[in-house]
């Protein structure tokens, strides 16, 4: 007593089987941003830390209650897979972690919650027992009365027994594990005999050690009430947007038939051309309608399919909105010709011509991208931007494309030449100057001759010759871009 009274839920306690050894698989090493750290349900046993807790800590019992009431006969409502044929009201009716010694709860309170929630020493206190696991209860019922919009749950326990027929999944069931603890001899259902204990081991279904099983809270809560069937109806600020304009996606949800509670607080999903869009988005009340809006600025130019998803509440089915098209403004660009065919050293030319699509207007950047690898190609469009507007549906640039042709650069002079001519002209006498100028003559033209040979030891000059862009085909690439339209144009150069 209390926890026997038909009218109170009897919380058990249940401690994780998950251990050292198999942590990576149930935890993981950081809080997620909800601030859990568990990867998936861990399994659990029935509590009884009361033998460690004696040889340890020369503790006393340290285990989950159960039994069969000596007061209260069986209610009514208490049926299912296990429950004893005993006529007595039997408890627990579920059970949650209890265990201090392998799973606590870590808290402060009081005078320990100095250093944010921690201790000076930055210690938690470690608590457990079902003194836990009960008000953790309450906080899900709780929880389920705000989902529901539910003015009280009154007594739970009639519900808790019809899901657990109903709705499996919302419990685990504990199947290992016992409450098996010493007795005192002479003492009630204490045998006469060694061993001197008492207590019950889990088993299928229900059992005195962890009655229903633990909860699976959201599975818990999602079949608590009946639901109601919903609509959900979308409606655009407008069927035609501006690029880079805000456009605002209103999502209303109505109930088809009376129910308990209201749509808020389910949550909506927006997609955009069938692949979601942001996170999901709360229902709230506005006046006498449930709705939730998206807004964005980044929808791509052309036809847009935009449809919303309401994904229920603990009272309010789900529903999906018939999708609606909103025309975001566009342009379009092209090539005249699309392709160009150039020799080494060439230059090309082509039309690029950009027109308005769906009352566009605004300025169109274009810009050339030329592959890696294709030596000596260069590209421009001029202008390198266009405006349109009203009246100005089309706007033509011109693409100029050149490739690079071999160059050689001219040999120097024949250093045996200066060399001979510097020699001549410092002979001492007028005399022998001008009888030398017609051999100096001589001499040059047979340097020259002997600079054009072949063959040219001695600091002969060589020509220097530049690379020529390869013969081959490059995928060149226009950008035109306006806000956040961006479209690529293929342009083809061929070099022979």
């Amino acid at each position: 007593m209390p926890s026997s009274i038909p009218e109170v839920t009897s919380v058990g306690g249940t401690r994780f089987v998950g251990d050292v050894a198999n942590a990576a698989t149930y935890w993981s090493p950081t809080n997620n941003a909800s601030n859990g750290s568990a990867l998936q349900y861990i399994p659990e046993a029935g509590w009884n830390d009361t033998a460690i807790n004696i040889a340890l800590f020369g503790g006393g019992l340290s285990a989950s209650g159960g039994g069969e009431s000596g007061y209260f006969s069986k209610p009514s409502w208490q049926t299912g897979v296990g429950v004893p044929a005993d006529g007595r009201r039997d408890v627990p009716d579920i059970a949650l972690n209890a265990s201090a010694l392998h799973d606590p709860y870590l808290i402060c309170s009081q005078g320990s919650c100095v250093n944010g929630y921690r201790n000076v020493d930055l210690t938690l206190t470690v608590v457990g027992g079902t003194s836990a696991g009960a008000p953790t209860f309450a906080g899900i019922l709780a929880l389920i009365n705000q989902g529901t919009g539910s003015s009280g749950l009154g007594n739970v326990n009639p519900k808790l027994y019809a899901l657990a027929a109903s709705t499996p999944a919302a419990f685990h069931d504990i199947t290992t594990g016992s409450n098996i603890v010493p007795c005192s001899q002479g003492s009630t259902h204490c045998p006469v005999l060694a061993p001197f204990e008492l207590g019950y081991s889990a088993g299928v279904g229900y059992d005195q050690v962890t009655g229903l099983g633990s909860v699976d809270a959201f599975a818990l809560a999602d079949g608590w009430a009946a639901k109601v069937a919903t609509q959900t109806l979308l409606a655009a600020s407008s069927s035609a947007v501006a690029p880079g304009a805000n456009a605002t996606f209103t999502a209303t949800v109505s109930a088809l038939a009376p129910g308990t509670g209201s749509p808020a607080g389910g949550r909506v999903q927006f997609a955009v051309d069938g692949s979601a869009a942001g996170t999901p988005v709360t229902v709230a009340r506005t006046g006498s309608t449930y709705t939730a809006s998206y807004t964005t600025n980044a929808l791509a130019g052309g036809m847009r399919s935009v449809a919303a998803s309401y994904l229920g509440n603990l009272t309010h089915l789900a529903s999906s909105s018939t999708a609606i098209s909103v025309n975001v403004a566009d342009f379009s660009v092209s090539a005249d010709p699309p392709s160009l065919v150039l020799s080494p050293g060439g230059t090309g030319t082509s039309i690029l011509t950009v027109t308005t699509a769906d009352g566009f207007a605004g300025t169109v950047s274009l810009a050339c991208a030329v592959p890696a690898g294709a030596t000596g190609v260069s590209c421009s469009a001029s202008p390198s931007a266009v405006t349109l507007g009203v009246g100005v549906p089309t706007q033509t640039a011109t693409l100029t494309i050149t490739t690079t042709a071999a160059q050689t650069s001219a040999a120097p002079a024949s250093r045996d030449f200066v060399l001979a001519a510097v020699l001549l002209l410092g002979l001492p006498t007028r005399r022998g100057r001008r009888a030398l100028v017609h051999a100096l003559a001589v001499i040059a033209l047979a340097g020259a001759s002997l600079s054009c040979g072949g063959g040219g030891g001695g600091g002969g000059g060589r020509a220097a010759v530049s690379s020529a862009t390869p013969v081959g085909n490059y995928a060149l690439t226009v950008d035109a871009t306006s806000g956040s339209i961006a479209h690529a144009l293929p342009i083809s150069l061929g070099v022979q």
